[in-house]
């Protein structure tokens, strides 16, 4: 095994520290449990200041009531909770209405410091539960629950693992939905969608980094390590290695380390193991990089294939073995293993490196502008006919934009919608161009389409001249008014708006339907010659 980085993940580094959130809790804690199971809990809690909360369906109205020892009792037929360490906010059902839990308990406080959740259905849904909300429900965890609240008063720093840029985010336009590939991939409820954007909750956030993985813009991004700090220092090392380091082996510092330290006789010379925070936050950008920087694989270690942020990383290494594979080279260089399956790490197969010359070229903070790098080396270097594109999966991040000429009226809402200025208007002369090498095939042009005109098409184009092209998609000749003979408009457009509006009401008066082919400012005479007299005579 490779000497270069040690599994504990102290690897000497200049990256600069990510900035902190800081909670706190001053120990008010709710007890979600059947009376006299919660009031043992509480016993267990000595140093906390519990409420019990008993769930009853029968209960129509919240009540407070005391133990014969003081201890403070909630009955609700139905609870919910949100937040997190040091503001859960806790809503009791109140016949049609709610109550906050605090209130009611009259602890002069607006939100519990803590939940333990040891009754029925979890009161929090998501999968990654907030920091400070415990939802034991066997021996084991209700123990570990328990020492792990007891501890849990005073200020608690964590880092903001994730930054976002909104400029860059493809989520949403002119109230209609884009791209929601970080929504979907967060189990912590930290991101959500707040109209033509996303809000990121660095409290809720548990930094398992999926989001920044799937991002097909870069807009959200892993502050911790960043992606420029670390493809800098791997490409030093293989540099410094003259090909002896073949494969690169990502693996998460805390969950991985018993298990590669178990194999670590058998772990061949030619594999550099990387102790990182999250696999999930490895993403495309730095695969293909460690390829093109000397690498013949890159292999992510996850703890289980099954698990939903491994099969959404499984779902980005699939684009990127179909990219890889129309250039010949093997699907393997991009592979996950699972430790749940027993993955050996003498089985995976040293690959030689896929160019005889590693790049060594500069990063800058630009994730499509990575991968493009990266993809530009490799496919220099392929030893086959390069095709010019490869088909890709509907949901990949690259592609066209086909567009049905005998709906598009050129309308321009595309234009206006589209987060990357990957389509464009053509100028004077009515018409649409697309630049393939800035598409993340969102779908937002074509949710604003109101004619339903527009289709994607996923693939990636090989060659960067022809992807950073204007290329036409559709135009017509500018339809001329029917006073002065001025362009203004196309000639789909003035067909579709007066097929539309020909049984309209406010277009039965003679030549009122004429004016929707006239430009503005005949439009403007015409009606007043119309009403006018004067003008008529």
């Amino acid at each position: 095994m490779s000497d270069s980085f040690e599994f504990s993940g102290e690897q000497t580094n200049s990256q600069p520290p990510t900035a902190q959130v800081m909670y706190k809790s001053t120990g008010h804690c709710l007890i979600v449990a059947e009376g006299d199971f919660g009031i043992d809990l509480s016993r267990q809690l000595p140093d906390l200041q519990c409420t019990v909360l008993i769930v009853d369906d029968t209960q129509d109205n919240p009540v407070l009531m005391l133990s014969e020892d003081g201890d403070r009792l909630l009955r609700a037929g139905g609870a919910s909770v949100s937040g997190y360490l040091g503001a859960f906010d806790v809503q009791l059902k109140n016949g049609g209405d709610s109550i906050s839990a605090a209130e009611l308990a009259e602890l002069g406080i607006a939100n519990y410091d803590l939940v333990l959740d040891a009754g029925g259905a979890p009161l929090v849904s998501t999968p990654t539960l907030p920091l400070g909300y415990f939802a034991p429900r066997d021996e084991e965890s209700l123990q570990a629950a328990v020492a792990e609240a007891n501890e849990m008063i005073g200020e608690f720093e964590k880092p903001i693992f994730s930054l976002y840029d909104q400029k860059k985010c493809a989520h949403g336009a002119s109230g209609k939905r884009g791209c929601e590939a970080c929504v979907t991939a967060c189990s912590a409820g930290a991101i959500v969608s707040i109209g033509n954007r996303i809000s990121l909750d660095t409290m809720l956030c548990m930094g398992c980094g999926t989001c920044t993985s799937v991002c097909p813009t870069g807009a959200l991004r892993f502050a911790y390590p960043d992606a420029v700090s670390s493809l800098n220092q791997l490409r030093d090392t293989l540099q410094m290695s003259e090909g002896a380091l073949r494969t690169v082996l990502f693996y998460d510092a805390e969950v991985g380390e018993t298990y590669l330290q178990a194999q670590r006789e058998t772990i061949p010379d030619t594999m550099l193991p990387v102790a990182v925070e999250e696999v999930n936050a490895i993403g495309m950008d730095i695969w293909l990089s460690l390829l093109a920087f000397g690498a013949g694989n890159v292999v992510l270690l996850v703890a289980d294939l099954e698990d939903s942020y491994a099969q959404l990383v499984a779902e980005q290494i699939e684009h990127a073995q179909d990219m890889l594979s129309g250039l010949g080279y093997s699907r393997k260089c991009v592979q996950m293993l699972s430790m749940a399956q027993g993955a050996q790490m003498s089985d995976v197969a040293a690959m030689p490196a896929l160019l005889s010359e590693p790049a060594t070229y500069a990063l800058f903070d630009d994730k499509r502008q990575i991968i493009r790098r990266a993809m530009d080396r490799l496919t220099a270097s392929a030893d086959v006919d390069v095709p010019s594109f490869v088909a890709l999966k509907p949901s990949a991040p690259f592609g066209a934009i086909n567009v049905d000429k005998d709906k598009c009226t050129l309308c321009m809402a595309c234009v206006s919608s589209c987060p990357t200025s990957s389509l464009l208007a053509m100028g004077d002369v009515p018409g649409l161009r697309f630049v393939e090498e800035s598409c993340v095939q969102c779908g937002l042009c074509r949710n604003t389409c109101p004619e339903n005109a527009l289709s994607r098409d996923a693939r990636y184009l090989y060659d960067t001249n022809v992807a950073r092209e204007q290329r036409e998609l559709h135009s017509e000749e500018p339809y001329r008014c029917l006073r002065c003979a001025k362009p203004f408009a196309t000639r789909s457009g003035i067909e579709t708006i007066t097929a539309k509006l020909a049984d309209h009401p406010m277009f039965q008066e003679p030549g009122s339907l004429n004016r929707l082919r006239m430009c503005d400012d005949c439009r403007v005479i015409d009606m007043m010659e119309s009403k006018s007299p004067t003008l008529n005579s």
